[in-house]
């Protein structure tokens, strides 16, 4: 098994199927009993429930967690662009701008489509 240096950092590490199958690989290396089609008819219908209802939820414990080291001065200008960006969100949606959930997949979507931040978040443009 590679070590965790060695892994993808984008790869679907934190993903419940490969828990999932880890768990019954060694399940069946110790089972005698053999595996039936019913048995794995219902494991895949299990599976497919759960990424049905991952694929529902768009909460932020649903998303992959990548990890960036930025110098601080971009880190300084990120957070004010935030603040900048919190005000005119406010006052558009009566609250806050969510970080995780709205501002930084707009600033990497904007950067990768060419775009602008307000564009990508639905913020008129002042």
């Amino acid at each position: 098994m590679a070590d965790k240096r060695d892994r993808d950092p984008f790869d679907q590490r934190y993903d419940e199927d490969d828990d999932h199958n880890n768990t019954q690989s060694n399940s069946s290396k110790t089972s005698k009993t053999p595996e039936t089609a019913t048995t794995k008819k219902t494991a895949e219908t299990e599976e497919s429930e759960k990424i049905d209802e991952t694929a529902e939820s768009n909460g932020v414990r649903e998303r992959r967690n990548v990890n960036m080291y930025l110098p601080d001065g971009l880190v300084d200008d990120l957070q004010l662009r935030y603040s900048e960006l919190n005000v005119q969100w406010r006052r558009e949606h009566g609250e806050d701008l969510p970080k995780n959930d709205e501002f930084y997949p707009a600033v990497i979507e904007s950067s990768l489509q060419d775009t602008t931040i307000e564009k990508e978040l639905g913020l008129a443009d002042e």
